[in-house]
């Protein structure tokens, strides 16, 4: 141990000598490894922080072969929580996948939310308690009790964060809720993310019927059973001590078969196989088809790994580099006694010493990189709130583990190669510093496979930034195939106290009136859905008859023999105001609106596939809706396809709905200075409505969550590709510039005998091409064919009229690699030419 200290504090002294050397090692190391702990951070929360539920790995989820997987209807779960056998107990909730299927409201603060319907014993069985208040009693799974309610702790905080919330009533879409509890800190319900706004008992689903709902009970009294509960709920059990995952899955299986008695004899075969699952950390309520975070985390993290690689390379060129200085005194140690092996453990104390600081470095840049992701980008997404950045024991481990990596990759192969040298040549040196013969400086750098590396890594990371990054800026000049000039939009929500559906379309037209009658505004419409959202409903149009519909477009395969389009409910001037004229028909009046008439508007992009002519104007889709008007066609998607087709059905009974204003072609520029007057003039219509946000729409496209993601992908994705061709070029320059240094005397020489300094410049430039350019050809092949391999899982799906395998980001990539090399060739290069003869023979 005491060797090893020794070793450490010599260390210390060769790295205090070699200031310039120290700092750019260090700025190389710190930056691949605080790049890999932000990104072993993000792996982190998803796979190894625990959950917030006692013992995660006891909890299961009940399933069936049904298409809808964990739902079960609320007699066959109360069938298998009465069943002891497998579980200590058992609870279920409905789910929640909706984004915003809720507003929450306590006075005058409005937020969108997601509420799900549990059992009273869900938190028992997640065993967790409230911070505040107190968890749901048995009784209040009765139907027709009080409805109480407990929020998430980010709710609260969104909702004023009262310290005496408890006992005040929340609205819920306009129903009045008493609460009764806040959740801890970080608590998203039984997994990691995407959890809960609101947690309700099952007694208060009845409570919140819809009109519709209602409607259908009040006529036909017998189907109140049928909603006393969420028609579906999802099963989790806290296995009993000792019974494995295994014997459950038989015990379960076996339960089975008695309780298929209670579905419909057309449905018993697709549900006889029954199993029970682990508790998924992730998400429960988002398909797996969907979980791409995981999957860009991983890929974010091998992109780290990468970066890494090519510091360490370029590091180990370095060490190489200083080492071709130092064979005097490698020599001198070993003649005095060193063993080879005390030589390489010497080295190697270097680069761990310097790799440590370069960790401490790290870690300190990590830190920024992390408050940064949370302020920009977990700050502004609700669903990934729970998903904050941080240090902890595993962060840090993670960070030492990196550190050790670097020590391996950087300094073990320098420290072999200089153990290796010539005792006797070099201590007939007189000279210290560096060697007399070029041949011998050669015999000590870096290989040239090394330098390759480096190139072939950074043009992968290079090539998959230029490809997200051309997809952001498609995106950022993407249009719905409108203007977004001088249009306003505010999302709002008239689910409001004691509401109705005569009330809130009375409200909704109350609104629009009193918009249009302002001086400044040209149009307003409501809509359902906005431009470049994240929420989007598809509709299965075919012509009544079958006629002419037109299957030749593969853009989006038909299904039950119809065309899956998106489907958009809209009221007022909602068509004048986004700037979508009509080219065949009519409008929607505003009777048909109030009434829902079965009538439509489709885009020119769906008339031409359900008819070739596009002749569509008094057809009648299949459920009786009359085609009234035909209007351009649009996109209302950043990824995807160019063009989406489109059907319009009237918006009666508006809830959660957009409202769009279009301003006067004077005003076009100065909108949003109207955004502040349009929030007065909505309450002076109504104080109850609740609005969300207000914003222009080339604002809400630029800060939307699709936007939002994408540039946050190319911004990430461009800093590793930008750091590795910034790494890589100092790898190049560092070689580059010891061959030039060792090589002054035959410059002095090949310049005496007439070489120009052209021909010098020519000369350096010319050698190390052959393996840059085999760097760059293989780094373009790993490329390529990774994105190939990656295209149908995820390229496809988040790049914007872009590729996977795209000519610009090739060219882009080819150039900025070319002339990254030749830039760090050229410099040395121009130093070499301006060498005095004279001064150069004197070393000789």
């Amino acid at each position: 141990m005491s060797t090893f200290f020794i070793d450490l504090q010599y260390a210390f002294r060769m790295l205090t000598k070699r200031p310039g050397f120290t700092t750019i090692a260090l700025i190389t190391l710190g930056l691949g490894i605080g790049v890999n702990t932000i990104m072993f951070s993000a792996v982190n929360i998803l796979a190894l922080r625990p959950v917030n539920v006692k013992n995660p790995e006891e909890l299961v989820i009940c399933k069936t072969a049904r298409a809808m997987g964990d739902r079960f209807e609320p007699d066959i779960y109360e069938r298998i929580h009465a069943d002891n056998r497998i579980f200590t107990d058992v609870m279920a909730f409905s789910k929640y996948h909706e984004s915003h299927n809720c507003m929450l409201r306590l006075d005058d603060l409005a937020t969108p939310g997601r509420k799900t319907f549990i059992t009273s014993n869900y938190f028992s069985v997640l065993g967790v308690t409230p911070a505040q208040g107190r968890e749901f009693y048995p009784s209040e799974e009765t139907p027709g009790t009080a409805t109480v309610g407990i929020l998430s702790h980010r709710t609260w905080q969104r909702l004023g964060a009262d310290p005496q919330i408890i006992g005040k009533v929340v609205y819920v879409s306009g129903f009045p809720c008493r609460i009764v509890g806040i959740m801890p800190e970080g608590f998203s319900g039984p997994t990691l993310l995407f959890g809960p706004d609101i947690w309700l008992p099952l007694g208060a689903y009845s409570n919140m019927l819809s009109e519709r709902s209602r409607e259908r009970i009040a006529k036909r009294p017998e189907m109140k059973q049928f909603y006393r509960y969420p028609i579906w709920l999802v099963p989790i059990g806290r296995l009993k001590p000792g019974l494995n995952l295994s014997i459950a899955q038989t015990q379960f299986k076996a339960l089975s078969r008695p309780l298929l008695k209670l579905f419909h004899p057309a449905d018993r075969a697709r549900n006889s196989n029954w199993w029970l699952v682990p508790l998924p950390r992730f998400a429960l309520d988002i398909e797996d088809s969907d979980l791409r975070l995981p999957f860009l985390i991983g890929l974010l993290m091998v992109a780290g790994l990468a970066l890494l690689g090519i510091a360490c390379l370029n590091l180990a060129n370095m060490y190489l580099v200083q080492g071709a200085s130092r064979h005097r005194e490698i020599a001198i140690r070993t003649a005095m006694g060193s063993s080879r092996t005390r030589i390489i453990r010497q080295l190697l104390v270097e680069a761990l010493l310097m790799a440590l600081l370069g960790g401490i470095a790290g870690l300190l840049f990590a830190y920024w990189g992390m408050t940064l992701l949370n302020n920009s980008v977990i700050s502004r997404v609700a669903l990934l709130r729970n998903m904050t950045f941080g240090f902890d024991l595993n962060v840090l481990l993670a960070s030492l583990l990196f550190c050790l990596i670097a020590t391996l990759l950087s300094g073990l192969w320098p420290a072999i190669r200089l153990s290796r040298l010539d005792i006797m040549s070099d201590l007939r040196e007189l000279h210290g510093g560096l060697p007399q013969s070029s041949t011998k400086a050669r015999r000590i750098l870096p290989s040239g496979l090394s330098v390759a590396g480096q190139i072939a890594l950074s043009a992968v990371l290079l090539m998959g930034a230029a490809l997200f990054t051309h997809s952001a800026l498609r995106a950022a000049h993407l249009t719905p195939g409108y203007s977004f000039d001088g249009k306003l939009v505010m999302d709002i929500d008239l689910r409001f106290e004691g509401h109705t559906k005569v009330i809130r379309e009375q409200v909704g037209q109350e609104l629009l009136d009193h918009m249009r009658a302002l001086p400044e505004i040209r149009a307003a419409g409501l809509c359902t859905h906005i431009p470049f959202g994240h929420i989007y409903t598809c509709y299965d149009a075919a012509l009544a008859n079958g006629e002419g519909n037109s299957t030749t477009d593969t853009e989006i395969e038909p299904t039950r023999g119809g065309i899956v389009c998106y489907k958009q409910h809209i009221a007022g001037d909602y068509l004048q105001a986004v700037g979508l004229p009509l080219q065949q028909g009519r409008y929607l009046t505003a009777t048909e609106v109030s009434d829902g008439a079965k009538v439509a508007i489709i885009s020119e992009h769906l008339a031409h596939r359900l008819r070739p002519d596009g002749n569509v104007l008094g057809c009648l889709l299949r459920g009786g809706r009359e085609i009234v008007g035909v209007v351009p066609k649009s996109r209302h998607r950043i990824y995807g396809n160019k063009t989406s087709s489109f059907v319009y059905f009237p918006l009666s009974g508006p809830q959660a709905t957009y409202l769009i204003l279009r301003v006067k072609d004077s005003l076009v520029g100065n909108e949003k200075a109207l955004l502040q007057r349009i929030r007065r003039e909505i309450r002076v219509v109504d104080p109850r409505i609740a609005v969300v946000s207000a914003c222009t729409l080339s604002d809400h496209h630029r800060n939307g969550l699709t936007m939002t993601g994408a540039r946050f992908l190319a911004g990430l994705s461009l800093f590793f590709g930008v750091s590795a061709l910034f790494l890589a070029t100092l790898g190049v320059f560092g070689v580059k510039g010891y061959k030039v240094t060792v090589r002054i005397p035959e410059f002095g020489i090949r310049m005496a005998l007439g070489a120009t300094g052209k021909d010098i410049v020519t000369m350096v430039l010319r050698e190390g091409w052959a393996l840059i350019l085999l760097g760059l050809a293989g780094g373009m092949v790993c490329a390529l064919a990774i994105i190939r391999v990656l295209s149908a899982i995820v390229f496809q799906k988040l790049l914007c009229d872009v590729k996977p395998i795209d000519p610009f980001s090739i060219a882009v990539t080819l150039a900025l690699v070319s002339m990254a090399a030749l830039l760090a060739g050229y410099i040395p290069a121009r130093r070499a030419a301006k060498v005095d003869p004279m001064a150069a023979l004197r070393y000789e």
